[in-house]
């Protein structure tokens, strides 16, 4: 059973991967990972240093093309790259924006629709209840991204929010960040994104009414 999806990302020539899930909005699946994927950096509205798509895989072992950027016209002539996914601005003035993308159909409603068929599918939770200790899961594709990797889940324990960030005491790897965070009744809790750049064994999670917020301004 997996629970998450790979990604692989190429861009400038160079491969990448990452993780992603999928979840409901109502009548809507929406595929949910973290935005530093694609870029493969801090990610910026400087859309330029964006690979146009990332490719998904199924588990039966087709893969799919979902769409980053359409080509929209401009008035002066010529086009010019627009977003396919929903993202919100950071608020640092610098073009940064938050780390998390959602693709929640249009141009890649067929895409999820696929991925849906093989994938399992997350409920948004309304609300978040973790007391000290609690038992987490994260899951995702650490990769040497010359080739797809297998799904790796890693155990551990909530430690704390830090700002708007849950911390677990457990360690993720690159390929990890994207994935989605359960606890031990498999409901989701969030989106894993890196660890704590001081404490290595704290993973870093976004957490789920996150996302939640940013489908549902």
């Amino acid at each position: 059973m997996f629970n998450c999806i790979p990604i692989l990302v190429e861009s400038c020539g160079a491969l990448s991967g990452g993780s992603a899930f999928l979840v409901k909005d109502g009548e809507t699946v929406a595929l949910v990972t973290a935005a530093h994927v694609a870029p493969r950096a801090q990610p910026t509205d400087a859309w330029a240093s964006w690979p146009k798509s990332v490719t998904a895989r199924l588990p039966s072992g087709g893969q799919v093309e979902l769409i980053l950027f359409e080509d929209r016209n401009l008035s002066s002539g010529g086009t010019a790259w627009s977003p396919a996914f929903l993202w919100r601005p950071t608020g640092r003035g610098d073009g940064s924006i938050e780390d998390i993308l959602i693709l929640n159909g249009g141009v890649n409603f067929e895409a999820i629709e696929s991925l849906a068929s093989e994938y399992p599918v997350f409920e948004l939770p309304e609300n978040l209840v973790l007391n000290s200790s609690s038992p987490l899961r994260i899951f995702g594709y650490p990769v040497d991204v010359d080739m797809w990797p297998e799904e790796v889940e890693v155990e551990g324990r909530f430690i704390r929010v830090n700002g708007r960030m849950i911390e677990a005491d457990l360690i993720s790897r690159e390929g990890h960040s994207g994935g989605p965070c359960l606890d031990d009744r498999g409901n989701l809790v969030g989106m894993i994104i890196g660890s704590n750049q001081d404490h290595e064994a704290a993973a870093r999670i976004v957490p789920a009414t996150e996302i939640t917020s940013l489908l549902k301004p």
